[in-house]
């Protein structure tokens, strides 16, 4: 993505706590929309193999437009605008922590970490990056004398060979689902690397993020027939009684020729299934943001939908106070839930049995900390 608006300066961030070993932090960010620029929180997610680390996003300026750099998984974290985004990502390279074997090792000195959970720490205050104010709130990189558009530091790997890197390590997004959707749950097949395109009105109408109503369910059945086995399609006057029910926690994203992804959410307690094809019924007192039908456009592959609709729905969640997110994963997308820092849960009473049965086998009840 490019535009020739500025994002604005990074906000003060509070770092929550490690959830627990084995989450690498993955920072906040600006993400541009039809309004301008919105604010992404950062969160605790875990890798999708032992070994790699976060290279975060930055915007640059480059050719008379602002472009997004997409942050990806990798086996080492680079250049990456000279961004200082605090908690160990200080522009270059990642000292919040490192791996030794199996294990990641965090760094206190500038991650913020319970050592009665998390016992894999040490200090390292000969890492910490005392820059000038105005660059630590610099969020793109032309905003820095040192870090000029194009410049990047000698041996730091070219998107190519980013790309390259990670399909030979089997890591290409693209094979962590064997459908282009997402969530009853199920894995929304984006891969990163959209930069490059210039930004028209179209375009940014494209990445509208949008509260859904009744006249967008055309809309969600042809998502659903493009994403889902026959099973598991559920009807319109389902989908209808939920958009009455929580309008306020069903999102979509809308490109130009219509909507091309959605999430159902709502809140609810720990340990409450949705059935397939059931009503939602929100909690009063929830404390969890149960996710329940996560689906991307075949069409709209590559655009980072399905983080940027996981991220909002976070936000949205601990801003309501809730403290844990939930899910059924199905059609194989539990490697992709697992690497949004969610884990299956196996001591299973038997109204969730029944429930799972439901689904189209495989499925899974997972869960994650949201605060």
């Amino acid at each position: 993505m490019a535009i020739t608006l500025a994002p604005p300066p990074l906000p003060d961030v509070v770092q929550p706590d490690a959830p627990s070993p084995g989450y690498i932090w993955t920072p906040g960010y600006w993400a541009g929309g039809p309004n301008g620029y919105y604010w992404i929180d950062g969160a605790w997610l875990v890798p999708p193999a032992v070994g790699l680390l976060w290279p975060p996003g930055w915007w640059g300026w480059s050719d008379g437009y602002y472009r997004w750099h997409e942050g990806y998984w990798g086996p080492q974290v680079g250049f990456y605008g000279g961004i200082d985004y605090g908690f160990g990502y200080f522009g270059v390279g990642y000292v919040g922590g490192h791996w030794r074997s199996r294990d990641f090792y965090y760094n206190r000195a500038v991650t913020n970490v319970n050592i009665t959970h998390v016992r894999n720490a040490y200090v390292d205050k000969t890492v910490i990056h005392n820059a000038p104010p105005d660059w630590r709130r610099a969020s793109y990189n032309a905003a820095r004398a040192a870090c000029r558009p194009g410049r990047r530091p000698s041996g730091a790997p070219t998107r190519a060979s980013r790309i390259r890197s990670m399909r030979r390590d089997g890591m290409n997004r693209r094979g962590l689902a064997p459908r282009p959707a997402a969530a009853k749950t199920a894995a929304a097949t984006d891969k990163a690397g959209r930069g490059g395109k210039i930004a028209t009105a179209d375009m940014m109408r494209a990445m509208l993020l949008r509260t859904l109503h009744p006249a967008d369910l055309p809309g969600l059945d042809l998502i659903q027939t493009h994403c889902y086995a026959p099973s598991m399609l559920e009807p319109a006057d389902v989908l209808a009684g939920r958009l009455r029910a929580v309008p306020d926690w069903i999102w979509g994203v809308q490109d130009d020729e219509g909507l091309c992804a959605y999430l159902f959410t709502y809140p609810t307690r720990l340990g409450h299934l949705s059935p397939l094809n059931g009503n939602f019924h929100p909690a009063p007192d929830g404390d969890t943001l149960y996710l329940h039908d996560l689906a991307i456009h075949p069409r709209a592959r590559g655009r980072g939908l399905a983080q940027r609709l996981i991220r909002h729905a976070w936000t949205r969640g601990r801003k309501a106070g809730l403290r844990h997110s939930a899910l059924i994963s199905v059609q194989d997308s539990e490697r992709f839930w697992a690497a949004h820092g969610y884990r299956t849960r196996t001591e299973l009473d038997n109204r969730q049995r029944t429930c799972l049965a439901g689904y189209e086998q495989p499925a899974r009840y997972m869960t994650r900390p949201l605060d």
